[in-house]
Order: C-alpha cells, then sequence, then structure tokens
C-alpha cells in the first residue's frame, strides 16, 4: 500500500492477491491472507461507510456489497454469497499529487497544441467530458482540468467516493449514497439551487445524465464530468442509454438534440504502450458542433496520431 508504484491491489481470496504497478499489467504477488483477516477487511470498511456487512449466514439487510474510501484509497468488497469463491475486495490508490498539462506534454501524454486547447476549453466556460475505460487516466486529467479554473468562480462537485483535487476556495463536495436515498440525480438536483458557476461531476454512471444535460443547457456551462466509453463518439451513445434510464419517456431525437445543444468536447483516455509500459494517453478530442439529418455533427479537434 506504501509503494508508490502500485496503483490497485486485488484480492481475490486468501491466496489469490494482485497488484497493478504503473503502466504495467497486474502481477500476482506471494502474499497470503487468511479469509478471516479478509472479512476482518471488509467489516472495517463497511464500518467506515456506517454499515454492517455480513455473508450468507446474517441478516439480509447487513451489506454484502461495499463500496467505501479512506485517506488515499477506494475500496469495493464482496462477501458471500455475492462472492462466491469467499471474500474478496480491490483497493484503488487515489491521486495523491496533481499533474499539470506542462507534464503531460513532457511525458507526452499529449501534444502542446493538445494542452493549449484543453486550456482554452475550459477558461472558454465550453462542457468537457473525458472518457475511457478504468485506469486510463480520466481522473487525474480531470484533476489538471480543475486547476484552470479561474479561483473566483464557486464549483459544486458530486462524487460517489472523492477521487478529486479540489482546491478551488469556493467550493462544495458532495458524495452520493444511493442506498440511503442520496442519488447523483437528486443531488444534481439540489446543486442547480445552489448558485453554482460550475457543476463537476466524477463520473456520470446512470439516470444522472439528464440531469447533467439539463444543466448544460439552462444556465450552467463550463462544466466537467467523467464516463465510461470506448471512443469519444462512443461517449454519446453511453449517454444516449444513460439519459434513457432516468427519461424512458423521451423520444430518442429529443435526447440527442439535447445532447447536441450542450455542445460538449468529448476527451478520450486510453493506455498505450510507449517506452514499454502501458501509460495514460489522450487518443481524441471532438467537437459536437450540432444534430442534423439524424446525425450528431462533430469535428475532430485532435487526435493521438497527429502526436506521432
Amino acid at each position: 500500500m506504501d509503494d508508490a508504484e502500485v496503483t490497485e491491489i486485488m484480492v481475490n481470496g486468501p491466496d489469490q492477491i494482485w497488484v497493478k504497478r504503473f503502466g504495467r499489467r497486474p502481477e500476482r504477488v506471494q502474499i497470503s491472507l487468511s479469509e478471516m483477516q479478509i472479512k476482518s477487511a471488509i467489516t472495517m470498511l463497511a464500518s467506515v461507510s456506517q454499515r454492517q456487512v455480513g455473508d450468507e449466514t446474517a441478516s439480509l439487510d447487513k451489506a454484502k456489497i461495499v463500496s467505501a474510501g479512506i485517506p488515499g484509497f477506494r475500496f469495493e468488497a464482496w462477501m458471500p454469497p455475492v462472492a462466491v469463491n469467499g471474500p474478496a475486495f480491490t483497493a484503488r490508490k487515489l491521486a495523491s499529487k496533481l499533474i499539470p498539462l506542462e507534464q503531460y506534454v513532457e511525458e507526452q501524454t499529449f501534444t502542446l497544441e493538445a494542452g493549449a486547447l484543453l486550456r482554452d476549453l475550459v477558461l472558454g466556460r465550453r462542457n468537457v467530458l473525458v472518457s475511457g475505460a478504468t485506469g486510463s487516466g480520466k481522473t487525474t486529467l480531470c484533476n489538471a482540468l480543475l486547476q484552470i479554473i479561474p479561483t473566483h468562480e464557486r464549483l459544486l462537485v458530486i462524487q460517489t467516493i472523492s477521487e478529486l483535487i479540489v482546491n478551488a476556495p469556493n467550493k462544495v463536495l458532495l458524495e452520493s449514497d444511493e442506498e440511503q436515498g442520496y442519488s447523483i440525480s437528486r443531488i444534481l438536483t439540489s446543486c442547480l439551487r445552489g448558485i453554482p458557476d460550475r457543476i463537476i461531476v466524477g463520473e456520470v454512471r446512470g439516470a444522472e445524465a439528464y440531469g447533467l444535460i439539463k444543466a448544460f443547457n439552462t444556465g450552467h456551462p463550463g462544466g466537467i464530468a467523467t464516463l465510461h466509453a470506448n471512443s469519444a463518439l462512443d461517449s454519446l451513445e453511453r449517454l444516449e442509454d444513460m439519459v434513457m434510464e432516468g427519461r424512458p419517456e423521451m423520444p430518442m431525437e429529443a435526447i440527442r438534440h439535447r445532447l447536441a445543444k450542450a455542445k460538449p468536447y468529448l476527451v478520450f483516455m486510453d493506455q498505450v504502450e510507449r517506452k514499454g509500459r502501458f501509460l495514460p494517453t489522450l487518443i481524441e478530442i471532438t467537437e459536437v458542433t450540432g444534430y442534423q439529418n439524424g446525425s450528431y455533427v462533430t469535428h475532430p479537434a485532435y487526435t493521438y496520431k497527429e502526436a506521432q
């Protein structure tokens, strides 16, 4: 846990412990934990999130899945019968330091021109959606973008587990808790009454996508959010699906018109093998400019090939 190179720890069982180091594939390590030790760790994590945990022998009201955060780490844990082969958990190390855009350029994550474009988007109050897979560098890039926002602006930041580094002096940090009825959608609706200059969503995962797009289109531009997707354009389809979760009665054409009206910039991150390591890399930035004849009108603002 103290190794600076380690980004994730995966405990699949007593003798099944893996770690992922920055830029490398996961590796199995020769560490053994007893099933009781794993259960004790999960019980402790549950107490952090003010819940009681139990396995298949416990009462139904005790949690079998635990999402929790402690300083420096985000945990996800599973107990039987959800975990078929016994209790298991993952620990993901959160970003401990900020990487400025200049350092991204030095490390060839993207070009100087791409860095200048990202800075202009933030200062110009454009809506930015950062997509990619787990571990692709979405959150770390968002941290860099947040530091560009002028200090006089008021930020309302919504997350499930606090991961973003927000140094803005005028800010409210909010965490959702679905089990207690405080969904991201509910908090997002409340944020609209909180006099925000910008609304930041750590990760868009479901029905809250409708509220986010609505905020973009009703006087709250300059938002930044992340989501999981396989490409910049794929993030539009993901957003459509998530809006449908919250508004299943809404025609797809209406959803697409609202997405296009927000004119977001779609930023896609991925891990690319460079210098013998798999490193977070900015693959593309795509601007959505409109919607015509049943299709989004987009403009490629940057592609990774340009950096080669």
